[in-house]
């Protein structure tokens, strides 16, 4: 599996999106945001995941990891029964229901869209007391709760009517077997092994965005049954993702390429699911914000003479040519070092910003960047060095008059090979000129993961990775 690109991804969209899906910057960018398997391996992302994996689910080891429990069947019967009674419903005691419409024939085409085998003895007399026990109270009344639940989220049941909270849970399983596997909980086998059956459980269940979506608001609504929060209002922030994407710049719905027809529809629909929940005011403010921040992008790139345009390029070209290896890789944070200088610094709050660093250098080098020549990456561990689509830019020797002398290597003649120094960081030498040499620091990465020289597979690993990322430049543009 490609950990950079998985469109069933998507289905953990309620835990990717964000006010940034308002904005465009890159085609590149946003499949990363979405559709990369892990978001980042950088040692605060990973302390931050942990965190979050622990608070919310429990998680802190592979024992830890668990099926949540289906209640999708449960529901899709009970809103069965709702919708042809409607307030009738309500006042049928359980027996009446159980009678009615908890025979085994619809107990078992129930769960049959689930592929759930109900094959087992006792099994329908224990749906029937699972769903006596959760819904009613030992009177045999509907319980109070649930009536407000379907009378509240009736609009949404209308377009997951089968399939109801089962959305929410395939999310919630994904999320934590990607954390998982980030983290080291579970290998790469027992990951593939978690996130293929709830992928496949995700197609074989839903045929379209509107219906994932709305079950993805059953099953959050779903959660706070046995509490005082208005079902409406506990939908809100899932709701506000769902609208944010579907009026997003970037169609994240067509680029995983799943359920592609009728895609307009689908969104359509997902914006009358929502448009209930949503704060109107929230979301315009969060447009405004975004705004402001794309224009503050905008002033800081033009500032040093480029254009959003050539943001765009530069991101797309960093990552479908650099950054990936990294990440495949699991050494993404080795690009975000202190001497490491890539497009992404733009989109951060830093002011020693990656375009400012290749306007210096260009000023100082007095090299002016052909209209097809794109800057890549700023290194800056053993002096300046510039690296575009075209060439390697450094600066060799000392000259008392006239200043330090700028190498143009071509990819074409970069010859690539790679050592470890005492500092524990990658030399890299693209040139059979002994002066030519990239520093690719790595030595915070292996304090950060208490890495010596005595850990020499891993030491190999590091550098073969740095030397095939930088292999991969070549082979793009040379």
């Amino acid at each position: 599996m490609n950990i950079n690109f998985s469109n069933t991804n998507i289905f953990q969209m309620i835990y990717r999106a964000s006010g940034l899906d308002l904005l465009y910057f890159s085609d590149e960018h946003y499949k990363e945001r979405f559709f990369s398997i892990v978001e980042s391996f950088s040692p605060e992302k990973l302390q931050e995941i942990a965190q979050n994996l622990h608070e919310y689910y429990g998680v802190s080891s592979k024992d830890d990891i668990f099926e949540f429990e289906n209640t999708a069947p449960h529901l899709s019967i009970i809103y069965s029964a709702y919708s042809s009674l409607e307030s009738a419903f309500f006042q049928m005691k359980f027996d009446e229901f159980s009678n009615n419409y908890l025979s085994d024939d619809s107990i078992k085409e129930a769960f049959k869209i689930f592929s759930i085998d109900t094959s087992a003895d006792g099994f329908y007399d224990d749906f029937r007391s699972e769903i006596a026990g959760s819904f009613y109270d030992e009177a045999g009344v509907c319980n109070e709760r649930l009536k407000q639940y379907l009378t509240q989220m009736q609009d949404v049941f209308a377009y997951a009517p089968k399939s109801t909270t089962y959305a929410f849970d395939i999310a919630r399983m994904l999320q934590i077997a990607t954390n998982s596997f980030t983290l080291g909980y579970i290998d790469y086998d027992e990951f593939c092994e978690l996130y293929d059956k709830y992928t496949k459980s995700a197609l074989d269940v839903f045929g379209s965005f509107d219906e994932y979506a709305a079950s993805c608001l059953l099953g959050r609504a779903f959660m706070f049954l046995d509490d005082e929060t208005s079902f409406k209002e506990s939908v809100c922030e899932h709701a506000k993702t769902f609208y944010i994407l579907a009026n997003a710049p970037f169609d994240v719905f067509k680029a995983s390429g799943i359920w592609a027809e009728n895609l307009d529809k689908q969104k359509q629909n997902i914006i009358k699911i929502t448009q209930n929940f949503i704060d109107n005011a929230e979301i315009d403010e969060l447009k405004k914000s975004m705004q402001e921040l794309y224009e503050f992008a905008k002033d800081r790139v033009s500032q040093y003479g480029f254009d959003m345009q050539m943001l765009k390029v530069c991101l797309d070209e960093y990552y479908q040519n650099f950054h990936f290896i990294l990440k495949q890789n699991a050494l993404d944070s080795l690009a975000s070092g202190y001497d490491v200088y890539t497009p992404l610094r733009e989109l951060g709050d830093d002011d020693d910003t990656f375009f400012k660093r290749v306007r210096n250098f260009c000023d100082k080098a007095k090299l002016t960047l052909t209209s097809d020549e794109v800057p890549l990456l700023m290194l800056t561990q053993l002096g300046d060095y510039l690296i575009t689509n075209k060439a390697i830019y450094s600066f060799k020797g000392v000259l008392l008059i006239f200043g330090k002398k700028l190498v143009a290597t071509p990819w074409s003649k970069v010859e690539l090979d790679a050592e470890f120094e005492d500092s524990l960081s990658v030399v890299l030498r693209y040139s059979k000129n002994p002066d030519l040499k990239l520093d690719f620091d790595t030595a915070e990465y292996s304090k950060q993961h208490n890495l010596s020289k005595s850990n020499k597979d891993e030491i190999l690993y590091i550098m073969d990775t740095v030397k095939s990322a930088f292999a991969s430049l070549k082979k793009a543009y040379a």
